[in-house]
């Protein structure tokens, strides 16, 4: 069995700077992935990029048995909070996502959008703001900055892939 490395000191005071925590939830205030899990650089073993949580998981638990997931007991993909999260399979966290309706789907096969999905970190209103922003000469890149997101759900919302408008509430 592969152990993962120590984390490092300063990978811990890396971490710990993205980390703001509430009563309830501690939300990683990184970058965050196109479902709102926080993602960081330089966790070992985990490639280029990991999640937060997991991050948070093996700082409190320890190294994460291979095939293992860590899912979320509070429904706030971007918390950090070690007593929110647990160990589990794939299939605990899909059986999970299923029962509390965040599979993805609404009841005619169509997939959530927007502000319904259950996975948002973003409004219409700062997918307007986005958009706008775009069309006056802003970067992808600094944009994804700026919302504290990856520079893909920039693009999928200014080439309207994602937030589509028919998906926008009616006033």
């Amino acid at each position: 069995m592969r152990k993962r490395p120590k984390l490092s000191e300063s990978f811990e005071l890396r971490f710990w700077a993205k980390v703001r925590k509430t009563k309830q939830c501690w939300l990683w205030t990184g970058a965050r992935g196109v479902h709102g899990h926080g993602q960081l650089r330089g966790y070992p073993g985990e490639g280029i990029a990991s999640y937060a949580h997991r991050a948070s998981w093996a700082l409190h638990h320890g190294p994460i048995p291979r095939g293992k997931c860590i899912c979320h007991r509070c429904d706030n993909p971007s918390c950090v909070n070690p007593d929110h999260l647990y160990l589990g399979t794939h299939q605990d966290n899909m059986n999970d996502m299923k029962a509390r309706g965040r599979s993805g789907m609404l009841g005619r096969g169509d997939l959530v959008a927007g502000e319904r999905a259950s996975n948002r970190f973003l409004t219409w209103g700062i997918v307007t703001e986005i958009r706008r922003a775009f069309a006056q000469g802003a970067s992808k890149t600094s944009l994804a900055r700026r919302y504290k997101t990856v520079r893909g759900n920039i693009y999928n919302i200014v080439t309207n892939k994602n937030w589509k408008d028919c998906y926008r509430p009616t006033p």
